[in-house]
């Protein structure tokens, strides 16, 4: 009697395996820019070599992103103060040390595609708002325990092609030189204006092959439906 109560568990665990591993897979995938100077467009490669560059990384803060859930906008800011852009001197661009992230804009937006181009539909600034608080500062206020990840948060209820405008003004305190050597510290400050948009149709940088962008909003599976749910 202890093996047939036994072996039932076993095989509706190994079937409960086998389902999720057959499901389609959606990972997360976010989109990287370089800013330097007046050299911020969508193109990772416009930095290269040259020192004192910002990068921004974005995406969705939960992906896959769902319709009906909270989600946001995520940013994670770095600063690369060599011109060879050396991973292992990578800076974090953050707030709590004494650098500033500003933002003048931070708006979602909303397209429709049509005969295989992006037309803007609708788009709501998101920041500042009662939900997305600067912090006392006037800092985009930094998710908890990381130095350089910035959430503002929104909920999507509809599926569909979302594109994060956003600008302002960074500023980074940083001791290394533009060949990596230290130096005095002192003080870089970085403007910017981009908009990211998600989907195959949409932005995305070329520092990985195939090119990397973020993913869009996907309607989730409703489970009960119908009248007698």
């Amino acid at each position: 009697m202890r093996n047939e109560n036994r072996n039932p568990k076993v095989i509706v665990f190994a079937g409960a395996v086998a389902l999720v591993t057959t499901l389609p897979q959606t990972g997360s995938a976010h989109e990287s820019r370089y800013l330097c100077g007046n050299a911020d467009g969508v193109d990772i490669t416009d930095c290269n070599g040259v020192p004192s560059t910002f990068k921004i990384t974005t995406g969705f803060v939960n992906e896959p992103a769902w319709t009906g859930e909270v989600n946001g906008i995520n940013l994670t800011l770095s600063f690369h103060p060599d011109a060879a852009h050396d991973t292992a001197k990578t800076e974090p661009v953050n707030t709590g040390a004494g650098d500033e992230v500003k933002l003048t804009t931070a708006k979602v937006q909303y397209y429709d595609e049509k005969n295989g181009k992006l037309v803007l539909k609708r788009q709501k600034s998101i920041y500042p708002t009662a939900q997305n608080e600067p912090d006392a500062a006037g800092n985009v206020k930094q998710k908890h325990g990381t130095p350089n990840v910035y959430n503002i948060y929104f909920r999507p209820n509809k599926a569909g092609i979302y594109g994060f405008h956003i600008a302002g003004t960074l500023k980074h305190k940083t001791s290394v030189d533009a060949d990596g050597n230290p130096t005095t510290e002192h003080i870089v400050t970085q403007q910017f204006d981009q908009t990211f948009i998600c989907g195959p149709l949409g932005t995305k940088d070329t520092q990985n092959t195939p090119p990397s962008k973020f993913n869009c909003v996907q309607d989730a599976l409703v489970f009960p439906t119908g009248a007698n749910h």
